[in-house]
């Protein structure tokens, strides 16, 4: 990762922005964007250094923990997703 490190951080067509919320991720990039809504979410899981969201497509979103600014932020947005899933969770 570290290779890509300067890329990620000062090329604008490389910078990718992430919107959480109540209702959906959504990652926008240069000219397109790409929204994951709650009830399409299966699980999410965690490591010392990475967030692990997968979809019911199978798809997988990963955050790592140089996204956000602190080890408690990292915290509180697994802590957010969690919540979500379980508040979204469609009953059969």
């Amino acid at each position: 990762m570290k290779k890509y490190e300067n890329k990620e951080q000062n090329d604008e067509t490389y910078l990718r922005h992430i919107k959480i919320n109540r209702y959906f991720i959504e990652f926008i990039q240069d000219n397109s964007s790409y929204k994951v809504f709650w009830p399409r979410v299966k699980k999410v899981k965690r490591d010392n250094e990475l967030i692990f969201v997968q979809t019911s497509d199978n798809d997988f979103i990963i955050f790592p923990i140089r996204a956000v600014s602190s080890i408690e932020e990292f915290n509180q947005l697994y802590q957010f997703m969690s919540t979500q899933i379980k508040h979204h969770i469609t009953q059969p």
